[in-house]
């Protein structure tokens, strides 16, 4: 086991952990990663309202224990059909970290179920990087986990990542 790293798409595992009815513990997360072995970081990426001051609370907090928080502002996109949906995609800026720190880690844990991220993938593995993909059923493309080294099930990890709420 080499030195590894954390790739979290934060719109993804938000909509995994609706799917899975359960809040993952950031914190838990982290120390469960990180674990005994030589760690590089943790990276958490998101869109965010800038009106949402709660949003801009998590995402402070996580920064402050540990993680390394790549954000930018929703945007307003209109439709064909004139409905508005706000949208921020991450994808360009997690695939210049994964390439650009590989040489800092030899196992990267990438939290996310989108098919975009094969072609990535597929050069770090060439590169002798090992690529763990972390999703759920239904939230990861058949490609994105063909393209792995290996995958975890996020819902299998419950009972060492779920936040209790007392």
């Amino acid at each position: 086991m080499g030195r590894r790293a954390l790739f979290i798409d934060g719109n993804n595992l938000y909509f995994v952990q609706r799917k899975l009815k359960w809040n993952v513990d950031f914190e838990k997360l982290l120390r469960y990663f990180r674990g005994e072995s030589d760690f590089y970081n943790a990276f958490y990426y998101s869109g965010y309202d800038v009106n949402d001051q709660n949003q801009e609370n998590f995402l402070k907090a996580l920064t402050l224990i540990g993680y390394t928080v790549r954000k930018k502002p929703l945007k307003t996109i209109s439709s064909q059909d004139n409905e508005e949906k706000q949208k921020s995609n991450m994808d360009v800026e997690m695939t210049l970290d994964l390439i650009l720190t590989a040489s800092h880690y030899d196992e990267s844990y990438l939290f996310s179920g989108d098919s975009d991220f094969e072609g990535v993938i597929e050069y770090l593995r060439v590169m002798g990087k090992e690529i763990v993909v972390v999703s759920t059923l239904g939230h990861i493309a058949i490609e994105l986990r063909n393209a792995a080294d290996k995958y975890i099930d996020l819902s299998e990890l419950k009972p060492y990542l779920e936040k209790i709420h007392i």
